[in-house]
C-alpha cells in the first residue's frame, strides 16, 4: 500500500474516533456492483425475490474508469459483488485488470451459475484478482438449493474444480479461492462432508459463515447464527459501537447510485449518485451527516432516512479498520 492511502486511511479514521460528522478525506473501502441483477432465486436476496428497486444495467468501463481516477489512489479494497452475479458481467476480467493497476486489494463473489471453462478459468485467474469467493450453501443438490433457487449445484462445484485446476496450471498463488458456505438449518447436517469435500478439492479455505435470514432458517448452531432470538422475535447480536461505512467505506451501484451501506435493498434509500453529484457535495450532504449524527448520539429527530431507522448498526462492518 502506497503512503497516500495510509495517510489518507488514518485521518479518516480518526474523524470517525471524534466523531466528526463532515469529512475531509475520502473512503478507502469500497463495494462496486458493476452489475444489479442475477441468474439465480436466492431465497434472502432481494434481487432473487425480486423485491429491490434497483435499476436493471451492467456499469459501463468508462464509467468504471471514472470512478478509479477519482478514488482509486486512495482505495485499499475494492469488493466487486453486492446485488448482482459479476460474472454474468461479459467485461469483468478487463474490470479486474483495470482496478488491479490501482494497487487495489480485490474481492469477488460469485454464484458460480455461469458457462465456465478452461480459457474463462484461466482468465479469471490470472487477471489479478486477490480473493474468489464460490458460494455454495451445501453438498447436494436438494439441500442447496433450498436457498439457492434455480440454482445448480454439480454446476457450480464443476466450475469450482476449473478455477482450482487453472490457479494450479497457471503456478499462480493467488486468488485466494475461498468456498463460502451459509449455514442453515437445512445444510447443517453436512458441515462435515463439505469440510472433507473441501480439503479434496483443494479450495483454500472453506468459510462456514453465518446468514442473514428469517427465524424459521437459522441454524441451530449458534455461532452460525446471526440473531438472539426470543418468542420467535430476532434482534441482532451487537458487534461495533459505530457503523464503519459511513466513515471510510462507499457502495457504488451498477447505475452510480450511492448507498450508505451494503444492506441498502432499495435505491430510493440511496444517498445520491455519484455520476450526477460531485463526491464532497454527496460525501457531506444532509443524508450522511444526520446519519453520522445518529450513529454517535442514537437520538431520534424529525429528520429519517434509512440510517437513522438502522435496527443492527455495527453488525455488518466491513473488515478494513
Amino acid at each position: 500500500m502506497n503512503i497516500l492511502k495510509n495517510i489518507n486511511s488514518s485521518f479518516v479514521n480518526w474523524q470517525m474516533k471524534k466523531g466528526h460528522t463532515f469529512l475531509l478525506g475520502k473512503p478507502y473501502f469500497m463495494v462496486l456492483d458493476t452489475i444489479s441483477f442475477c441468474n439465480l432465486e436466492c431465497v434472502c436476496c432481494p434481487t432473487g425475490r425480486k423485491t429491490n428497486t434497483r435499476t436493471k444495467t451492467i456499469m459501463s468501463l468508462n464509467n468504471i474508469s471514472k470512478i478509479l481516477n477519482y478514488f482509486g489512489k486512495y482505495l485499499k479494497e475494492i469488493v466487486l459483488f453486492n446485488w448482482g452475479e459479476p460474472l454474468l458481467n461479459e467485461n469483468i476480467t478487463d474490470v479486474i485488470k483495470e482496478i488491479k493497476k490501482y494497487d487495489i486489494y480485490l474481492s469477488l463473489s460469485s454464484n458460480l451459475n455461469v458457462d465456465l471453462d478452461e480459457q474463462k478459468a484461466n482468465e479469471l485467474i490470472s487477471s489479478g484478482l486477490d480473493h474468489f469467493i464460490c458460494s455454495i450453501d451445501g453438498t447436494s443438490q436438494e439441500t442447496y438449493e433450498k436457498y439457492r433457487k434455480k440454482g445448480n449445484f454439480d454446476k457450480a462445484l464443476n466450475n469450482l474444480k476449473l478455477l482450482i485446476k487453472a490457479k494450479k496450471s497457471l503456478k499462480l498463488n493467488t486468488p485466494f479461492i475461498e468456498w463460502q458456505f451459509l449455514v442453515f438449518k437445512h445444510n447443517e447436517h453436512e458441515i462435515q462432508q463439505a469440510q472433507k469435500l473441501a480439503k479434496d478439492l483443494g479450495v483454500d479455505n472453506l468459510d462456514l459463515r453465518a446468514p442473514w435470514c428469517p427465524t424459521e432458517m437459522v441454524s441451530t448452531i449458534d455461532k452460525y447464527n446471526n440473531y438472539v432470538i426470543n418468542n420467535n422475535n430476532q434482534t441482532y447480536k451487537p458487534v461495533d459501537k459505530y457503523c464503519n461505512w459511513l466513515w471510510n467505506a462507499i457502495v457504488i451501484n451498477a447505475n452510480g447510485s450511492v448507498s450508505p451501506c451494503c444492506s441498502v435493498e432499495n435505491e430510493n434509500e440511496d444517498f445520491g449518485n455519484i455520476f450526477t453529484t460531485s463526491f464532497y457535495k454527496l460525501w457531506n450532504n444532509k443524508n450522511y451527516r444526520e446519519a453520522r449524527k445518529f450513529n454517535i448520539t442514537r437520538k431520534k429527530t424529525n429528520f429519517s432516512n434509512r440510517c437513522t431507522i438502522c435496527k443492527h448498526i455495527g453488525t455488518v462492518n466491513h473488515r478494513w479498520k
